[in-house]
């Protein structure tokens, strides 16, 4: 009888921090990437990822880590991160209509729709197109106590109608 070990990966980013993930490994091995984020201050990129989870207030279970270029998980958020930058927050409107909304971005919001083949998609206006959104580039530059300032994002997308590439620059 052949048995699957779970490997659980010690997570650590440079405040330090040690933590092992806090999604359940069942769920964290079923999670589904939506879209990326990447900048040109970091060689990582923030990955989001959802799940579907009764236990959730809203049926869904967003996460957001940090990755590397082998697409291995790398660290989680720090706190800071996730309420200033790469955080999201997730409404559930009557209809069943799952609506995100990233903390750097709150005036840009998408909705996390699931495909025919059990996937999930992030949905949003791209110029003036309904398409999905695939990634988002922040171009930045560092500041005073080498805090990074945003100067455009970039959002990367298929239009859901014609399913050819969309992108938008959005100046801060």
């Amino acid at each position: 009888m052949k048995r699957d070990f779970v490997k659980f990966k010690i997570l650590s980013c440079k405040y330090h921090l040690i933590k092992i993930s806090s999604i359940p490994i069942i769920m964290f091995n079923q999670m589904r990437k939506i879209f990326c984020v990447g900048s040109n201050i970091t060689k990582n990129h923030v990955r989001y990822s959802a799940i579907e989870s009764k236990a959730s207030k809203n049926g869904l279970v967003v996460d957001a880590a940090w990755y590397d270029n082998f697409y291995d998980r790398a660290a989680e958020l720090h706190p800071l991160e996730r309420k200033l930058a790469y955080g999201c927050d997730i409404s559930r409107d009557k209809n069943g209509t799952n609506t995100c909304r990233l903390a750097a971005c709150k005036n840009k919001c998408f909705t996390i729709e699931k495909n025919d083949d059990g996937s999930f998609m992030a949905v949003t206006k791209i110029g003036d197109k309904d398409c999905i959104l695939n990634f988002i580039w922040v171009q930045c530059t560092r500041t005073v106590f080498n805090w990074p300032k945003i100067e455009f994002i970039e959002l990367f997308g298929v239009d859901l109608e014609t399913k050819k590439e969309v992108t938008e620059r959005i100046q801060l």
